[in-house]
C-alpha cells in the first residue's frame, strides 16, 4: 500500500482575489465544560475565530483552533484567566498567519434547583441561558457574560405568595415598632420585588 500525500493547497495555490478577513473560524462546536461553582458540567456550544489580515494568506488551521477549543472541556473549570490563555494561544499559534486577535463564545443552560415559594422541602429544576463571549485583541481582554433569568409560575396563587412572605416579613423585621411612611416605602423599595 503506498502512502498518499494529499496537497496543501493554502501553500501550493494563490487566491484570485486576495484579501483580509476580519474573523475566521467554526461555529456550533459542541463542548462539555466543568463550572467552578460544584464541578457542575453543562453542555456548551462554542463559536470560535481568529483574524486573518494578510491578504496573501488563504487561511487558518481549524485543528490548531479545535485542539484549543477542546483543552476547555477537560480538567479545571472555566475561569476568566484560563479563557485568557487559550485566546492567546489561539493567537499564537495563527502567528504564521499574522492574526493578532480572537475570540471564543460560549452558550449553554445552567440548570438549578430552586425552592418552593411556601411548601417546605420542595423544589424544580429551573434553565437559565448564559452566554459568555470572551476576546483578545492586540493584548487586550473582555470578557462579556449574559444570563437571562425567566420567571414563570405555574401556580395561580403565586402572586398572593409573594405578597405573603413579604408581609410575612415586614412583621418580623419591624415587630412592635412604629414607623414613618417614608421609613416603610423605603424598606418596601428594597425587600418587596
Amino acid at each position: 500500500m503506498s502512502s498518499l500525500t494529499l496537497p496543501d493547497v493554502s501553500l501550493t495555490d494563490t487566491a484570485a482575489i486576495p484579501g483580509a478577513l476580519q474573523w475566521v473560524g467554526m461555529q456550533g462546536i459542541d463542548l462539555p465544560l466543568s463550572l467552578a461553582r460544584d464541578q457542575v458540567q453543562v453542555h456548551a456550544r462554542a463559536d470560535v475565530q481568529v483574524d486573518l489580515p494578510d491578504p496573501a494568506i488563504k487561511g487558518i488551521h481549524m485543528s490548531r483552533l479545535y485542539r484549543l477549543l477542546d483543552s476547555l472541556g477537560e480538567g479545571a473549570p472555566l475561569a476568566p484567566g484560563r479563557l485568557r490563555a487559550v485566546l492567546q494561544e489561539m493567537v499564537d499559534s495563527h502567528a504564521d498567519c499574522g492574526s493578532q486577535s480572537a475570540r471564543l463564545a460560549l452558550q449553554f443552560d445552567f440548570l438549578t434547583r430552586r425552592p418552593a415559594l411556601v411548601t417546605e422541602g420542595l423544589a424544580g429544576w429551573k434553565s437559565y441561558p448564559v452566554r459568555l463571549q470572551a476576546s483578545l485583541s492586540r493584548g487586550v481582554f473582555q470578557l462579556n457574560l449574559r444570563v437571562t433569568v425567566g420567571y414563570s409560575s405555574t401556580c395561580p396563587c403565586s402572586a398572593a405568595l409573594a405578597r405573603q412572605l413579604v408581609q410575612q416579613a415586614f412583621l418580623q423585621t419591624f415587630a412592635g415598632q412604629t414607623l414613618s411612611a417614608a421609613q416603610v416605602a423605603s424598606w418596601l423599595e428594597t425587600h418587596a420585588t
